[in-house]
């Protein structure tokens, strides 16, 4: 009966209401703390570094093919062999800091020992937890019932610098009034927001393409030389510190190229029943869906995608509102026959408002707004909005609980269909 707004299913959501001694109010607390580690990961072998078969790696600016920077084909490890690697020692920096390397061509590069860290994305990770609170009032009388619970989650993830936390006030209640009139309504207000939620998938901007993309990162190398050391020496927050120019240094990606979000949601209804008669009745109700959501993407200097940096700006504006009446007639006809007939109507709404703003580039390093834009792209902008008005029906009868025949027909009027599409849908469901 959801009609074409169903047409991949629907999903149906019940929630509490109060629970006490009658006439007094309790109060129910809830915590809980989980932590999360890999149930398994990839097992990485530890015998061979970056290299094109026989032909030894050396690192030069992390750029040349001549390189050889493919993951694991190159010689196999051992202890006394030494390379040019890019955090080998030169002079009082690193083979990685090409920026002093170029005012000090003096200091040439010092090798060191080819070894594996087949453990390099293990160590990588932490150990993620979520923490949950909860806190609820409630009481209920032979009239209704209410409660009122505040709600707080905040998780840790296994990435580094990865969060997300939500807050949520929820006020649920029902009254009766007299023995045909009972109410209820109810509304929640969460906030959720993270400092960073991390990219996915298969592209630069993940660190999980960075680890085991088809030119992941090679098992000679230390991830806790790229922990350590996130910019070149003397170029904070202009040129990376990394083994490669065409993988960012993976603590660059979370802790400095953040996608930030914060987003206000309030969603509630409000219902009314009036029992007319024993077999009658009518129900009316009303309820909504609406956010507010404003994501930031900050991406530094150096980053693959964005040499000069980059910044991002999406507001996305939702407005869902449903409204629905039905009456309903329940009646035993006989011993042997029983009927259940409805009628009713929704008018569904729908507005969607979303924009984005790009900067590609930026003058200062660091700084992230559209005043420090070198050029700025122009506003994308999305409007979309729609409204369903429907009306509906269906009858369930029965014989001698063995037998039952359900008919149904539904018209929907969409603001999307075109005018052939406005047709009435009858569905006979004998069984």
């Amino acid at each position: 009966m959801y009609g074409s707004r169903a047409a991949n299913g629907a999903v149906v959501i019940t929630t509490r209401t109060g629970k006490s001694e009658k006439g007094k109010i309790g109060v129910d607390f809830y915590t809980e703390t989980s932590f999360e580690t890999p149930l398994k990961l990839p097992r990485l072998q530890n015998e061979y570094g970056a290299g094109n078969g026989k032909t030894p790696y050396r690192f030069v600016d992390g750029g040349q093919s001549f390189e050889n920077n493919i993951p694991n084909y190159g010689l196999k490890f051992n202890p006394n062999l030494l390379v040019d690697q890019f955090d080998s020692p030169a002079g009082p920096y690193q083979a990685g800091d090409l920026y002093e390397r170029s005012l000090h061509p003096q200091d040439t590069v010092t090798p060191t020992p080819w070894i594996g860290h087949a453990d390099h994305f293990k160590k990588f990770l932490q150990t993620g937890f979520t923490t949950t609170n909860n806190i609820s009032f409630g009481s209920h009388s032979d009239q209704g019932s209410f409660r009122i619970s505040f709600g707080n989650l905040y998780n840790s993830g296994i990435l580094p610098h990865t969060n997300l936390r939500r807050n949520s006030l929820s006020i649920r209640a029902n009254h009766q009034y007299g023995k045909k009139l009972s109410t209820e309504t109810f509304i929640d207000f969460i906030n959720s927001n993270s400092d960073n939620r991390p990219n996915i998938g298969y592209g630069s901007e993940s660190v999980m393409y960075t680890f085991f993309g088809v030119y992941g990162m090679p098992i000679n190398i230390d991830i806790n030389s790229l922990k350590n050391k996130w910019w070149q020496a003397g170029q904070i927050n202009i040129q990376q510190f990394r083994y490669w120019k065409n993988h960012d240094n993976p603590y660059v990606t979370l802790y400095e190229n953040v996608n930030t979000f914060n987003k206000n949601r309030v969603l509630g209804y409000a219902m009314a029943k009036y029992q007319f008669l024993p077999a009658l009745s009518l129900m009316i109700r009303t309820g909504a869906d609406v956010y507010s959501d404003h994501r930031e993407g900050h991406r530094a200097f150096s980053t693959v995608r964005f040499p000069s940096g980059g910044f991002r700006i999406d507001n996305v504006d939702y407005l869902e509102n449903n409204t629905d009446f039905l009456l309903s007639y329940a009646q035993e006809v006989n011993q042997k026959f029983s009927m259940h007939i409805s009628a009713g109507g929704n008018r569904f709404m729908q507005n969607l408002s979303y924009t984005r703003d790009i900067a590609n580039a930026l003058i200062t390093p660091g700084l992230y707004n559209f005043s420090n834009a070198q050029n700025q792209l122009p506003t994308e902008e999305l409007k979309f909005n729609k409204v369903i008005y429907s009306l509906y029906s269906f009858a369930d009868l029965g014989y001698e609980n063995k037998l039952f025949l359900n008919i149904s027909a539904r018209n929907d009027w969409s603001s999307t269909f075109t005018h052939s599409s406005k047709t009435r849908i009858s569905i006979p469901q004998p069984h």
